[in-house]
């Protein structure tokens, strides 16, 4: 069944992937899996970010997550 989805996740991947490529080296803090405090470069947090999106997209993974959106978000944040 095809549902339709709204959202930003696809302009935030662009942001993201533009952000990797203008500042690959800078500190950022995050949550993983929303509890777990870590610090890491730019290039190792959001570059595994990318990665799991492409992987998810490449899967066929289904559910409420546009993958291809966030793809595509990334590709023309990298453009």
């Amino acid at each position: 069944m095809i549902s339709p989805l709204v959202g930003a996740s696809g302009a935030i991947s662009g942001v993201c992937a533009a952000f990797l490529l203008l500042h690959p080296h800078s500190t950022i803090f995050g949550l993983v899996l929303g509890v777990f405090p870590i610090r890491a470069q730019a290039w190792m947090f959001v570059g595994t970010w990318i990665v799991l999106q492409f992987i998810a997209a490449l899967a066929g993974e289904h559910g409420h997550v546009a993958w291809f959106a966030h793809v595509g978000g990334i590709l023309a944040g990298l453009a």
